[in-house]
């Protein structure tokens, strides 16, 4: 149980100062931040992860390790080990999506079929407009 004995111990080891369960000199996480932090513990040695930083492209590999301020993982496509903040991630989602044979590298499949999804409204448009003016 909490008491003050307790608390003017913790106080007191010289180099540990523990306000509200965060040690001094380290920023709070941002609401976002915080949210990656929690997906992050969660995720399996070697899980498959796609990255979408705030500012960059959206990178896709396999979760390495965790940190206190961000969290590592093998991009697949460049076959390196990337670093990266929990601060500088937009968005991380589990899996990734498919695989572009011409630029080599992976795709977003949300954002593939939103394309797809466009350019078949456009085709398809195309072809009502031919059929009413004939």
């Amino acid at each position: 149980m909490f008491s003050w004995r307790t608390l003017c111990r913790a106080v007191s080891v010289p180099g540990f100062v523990v306000v509200s369960g965060m040690a001094v000199g380290q920023h709070p996480l941002s609401q976002n931040a915080a949210k990656i932090e929690r997906h992050v513990a969660q995720l399996a040695p070697d899980a498959k992860v796609s990255v979408i930083p705030y500012r960059g492209e959206e990178e896709f590999g396999t979760f390495v390790s965790k940190t206190a301020e961000g969290f590592t993982f093998h991009d697949v496509d460049t076959k390196i080990d990337v670093t990266t903040k929990y601060e500088e991630v937009k968005d991380l989602r589990d899996g990734y999506g498919g695989y572009n044979h011409i630029r080599h590298r992976h795709t977003d499949r949300r954002r593939s079929m939103i394309i797809g999804a466009v350019v078949i409204a456009g085709l398809l448009g195309l072809v009502f407009a031919v059929a009413l003016a004939s």
